[in-house]
């Protein structure tokens, strides 16, 4: 079982920074409608992206992902003209960060390079390549929607839901308390999930193996480095 403890920051364009030949066009000015939408890497990977999503009158949000579900958005404010862009977001510890970048587009629009400057506002080879989004991770998720029980654990349930969100609850007689929220993916025999105790906070990715058979559902993971086995029957 894999577990991500805490969220990475998004704070830095430059973390995801490709190098190599220069795509930068010294000739492209930018149209004032080109951005808007929604960009990741050119060279993205299914366990870990971010998204950058450029909004009309000048809002900006970037998401991060792991496994196909959202773990943090930043938002920020930008501004574009020319080839040069300014973004500035605030930080999760409340600090304003500012960020200047220069950048082009190819003629079709469907590729974005922006290219990092140094200390001295010059153009380095440091250059990250956008392209429409375009990120399918989840699969067909319609044997897990429902509510499973445990088979060691009669009173604790587990729901999934179409929209690829759930929640573990406790449940004793008519009595139900809710432990926590669900977001979870599904992707081949692998079924990813992040828990929400407070509001606007996922922790502990994990990842299980598992299989549907009619009305048990079993996982196969590993917790704190012992491999553990679970069988929950449809409620």
């Amino acid at each position: 079982m894999k577990k991500i403890i805490c969220i990475a920051a998004l704070l830095c364009l430059c973390a995801l920074a490709l190098f190599g030949c220069s795509q930068f066009d010294e000739d492209y000015v930018y149209d004032g409608h080109s951005l808007i939408g929604k960009w990741c890497e050119q060279d993205y990977e299914d366990d870990y992206y971010i998204s950058y999503e450029f909004f009309e009158g000048g809002k900006i949000e970037m998401k991060e992902y792991y496994y196909g579900i959202e773990f943090s958005c930043v938002e920020g404010v930008y501004s574009a003209s020319g080839h040069e862009i300014i973004i500035d977001v605030m930080g999760f510890n409340g600090t304003q960060k500012h960020y200047q970048h220069k950048f082009s587009m190819n003629d079709d629009g469907d590729e974005l390079v922006i290219v990092y400057l140094n200390e001295d506002d010059q153009m380095t080879e440091e250059e990250m390549i956008l392209v429409p989004y375009d990120v399918d991770f989840n699969e067909d998720n319609s044997s897990l929607v429902g509510s499973w029980q445990f088979e060691d654990s009669p009173g604790e349930y587990w729901t999934f839901n179409k929209d690829y969100t759930g929640d573990i609850s406790l449940v004793a007689g008519d009595y139900t308390q809710r432990q926590c929220k669900l977001y979870y993916s599904v992707n081949g025999d692998y079924l990813y999930m992040a828990y929400e105790f407070v509001e606007g906070v996922k922790q502990n990715l994990v990842e299980f193996e598992y299989e549907v058979d009619g009305d048990t559902l079993t996982l196969w993971g590993e917790i704190n480095g012992t491999e553990v086995e679970y069988t929950l029957e449809r409620k």
